[in-house]
């Protein structure tokens, strides 16, 4: 069972652990972790533009849909609806009042906004790829400044008795959570960028989708490290997101197999 992070005691509750590794205090103010969401920021969109720009473009991949002004709306509005409720309902759920932003929110209202506005213009192909590079980026660097912000961003694992357990100053050892989303992603963006330079068309038309399948199957399985409040059948409701979004990757692969099939019959 997992308590929500509102029930931090190390003397209360099931799995709490006396930490054994050297206390690390949050050392990021409030202020200061903002400055490294930015940095993270404007690391992720210089890299997307460089991959845009010496990667995608002379691959032949046409950001067609990215110019036009109602398709920056939707997924704009969508990308912020996405953040702030999946944020603030995951803080209700696990009983803190208060209103949150989530990236994982942000990520999920964006597909589902697009891929509104790509029916409504009766529009097909993925219009994604070029987010993969600087939505990987931010997430490695992001995650950096979540850890090191320490208890109050609210992005803590759950206590644990591994020797890496991580000790915010309260002697609890905790999972380093949003250190393995790093790792995770920095494994990915490795992967991919070595994928795209066998195979740059191939990554144009589905490097979107493989992107969402790795980064849902991942988040889906390091929320277990993480002390969020259950919604059903012992699930959080990142993991139910992240379950969605790994089966709306899977009908896309799918979908686009099944397209190229047809194109070359």
């Amino acid at each position: 069972r997992r308590h929500p992070p509102s029930q931090p005691s190390p003397t209360r509750g099931e799995g709490a652990h006396r930490a054994t590794v050297r206390a690390v205090p949050s050392i990021l103010p409030a202020h200061l972790h903002f400055l490294t969401d930015l940095l993270a920021a404007a690391c992720g969109a210089l890299s997307g533009w460089l991959f845009y720009r010496y990667g995608l473009k002379p691959s032949g991949y046409a950001a067609g849909a990215q110019r036009e002004l109602g398709y920056w709306a939707t997924l704009s509005f969508a990308a912020l609806l996405g953040a702030f409720w999946f944020g603030t309902l995951n803080l209700h759920l696990s009983g803190i009042a208060g209103i949150g932003r989530s990236a994982f929110g942000a990520l999920f209202g964006g597909i589902a906004g697009v891929e509104l506005w790509k029916a409504f213009k009766r529009r097909g192909g993925s219009t994604g790829v070029v987010y993969v590079v600087p939505l990987s980026v931010g997430m490695i660097l992001g995650r950096i400044g979540c850890q090191f912000a320490g208890l109050d961003d609210m992005t803590y694992g759950a206590p644990t008795a591994l020797p890496w357990g991580w000790d915010f100053g309260d002697g609890i050892a905790r999972h380093p959570s949003p250190l393995y989303e790093s790792l995770a992603m920095l494994a990915f963006l490795a992967g991919f960028i070595a994928w795209f330079r066998r195979a740059p068309r191939t990554v144009g038309a589905i490097g979107f989708y493989v992107f969402i399948a790795w980064y849902s199957a991942q988040r889906f399985l390091i929320e277990f490290t993480k002390p969020y409040g259950d919604v059903f059948l012992g699930l959080d409701l990142f993991q139910i997101g992240a379950l969605l979004l790994f089966g709306y990757a899977l009908y896309m692969l799918r979908r686009r197999r099944g397209e190229n099939a047809a194109a070359r019959a």
